[in-house]
């Protein structure tokens, strides 16, 4: 399954650029930042062998490169609201 995420990703994402991961689980929101995606891979895969982990996404836009030193390529559990890539922090948005 990892090599089918890091595929996916790689068609979604810009070569290079950063990624957001979000995973909804009970009551709370793993997130995390990946400009490597073998490693986004990974942790979704690690992320999906939870089972109070309820869905698992990556987000369209484009998220600014500063945001890897909350949380460079690993996935945490927050259980209040995680400071995500909206606002200021996001550095464009993708059209397809």
């Amino acid at each position: 399954m990892k090599e089918e995420i890091r595929r996916t990703v790689e068609l979604l994402a810009p070569e290079g650029g950063v990624v957001e991961v979000r995973a909804l689980a009970d009551g709370a929101t793993h997130s995390g930042y990946f400009d490597d995606h073998s490693a986004l891979a990974r942790a979704a895969e690690a992320l999906d062998a939870d089972p109070a982990v309820a869905g698992i996404y990556v987000t369209l836009n484009t998220v600014n490169p500063a945001l890897l030193a909350r949380r460079r390529e690993r996935a945490a559990c927050e259980p209040e609201r995680v400071p995500g890539s909206w606002g200021n922090e996001r550095s464009g948005r993708e059209a397809f």
